[in-house]
C-alpha cells in the first residue's frame, strides 16, 4: 500500500506514517505506537458528527428555512 492509502485507511495523515515508518526502521516492529491526543473528548462524536454532515449535504435552504418571527 503507499503512504496515501495507508493514511486514508487508518484515518491519519501521511506524516503520522511516514514517522511510524521511521520508528520502526530504528526500533523494530514495537516502535511504532499510536498516542491519543491529551484532553476532552471530541464533541460531537464521530458518528453523529457524520450524521450532521449528511443531513446538511442533502437539506436545501427551503427545507431547512424558518419562518420570520414578527
Amino acid at each position: 500500500m503507499s503512504p496515501d492509502q495507508v493514511a486514508d485507511a487508518l484515518g491519519v495523515g501521511c506524516e503520522s506514517v511516514f514517522r511510524w515508518e521511521r520508528q520502526a526502521r530504528a526500533g523494530g516492529d514495537q516502535a511504532p505506537r499510536i498516542k491519543k491526543a491529551p484532553g476532552w473528548p471530541r464533541r460531537p462524536t464521530p458518528g453523529q458528527e457524520q450524521t450532521v454532515k449528511a443531513v446538511v449535504c442533502d437539506a436545501t435552504p427551503l427545507r431547512v428555512a424558518r419562518p420570520v418571527q414578527e
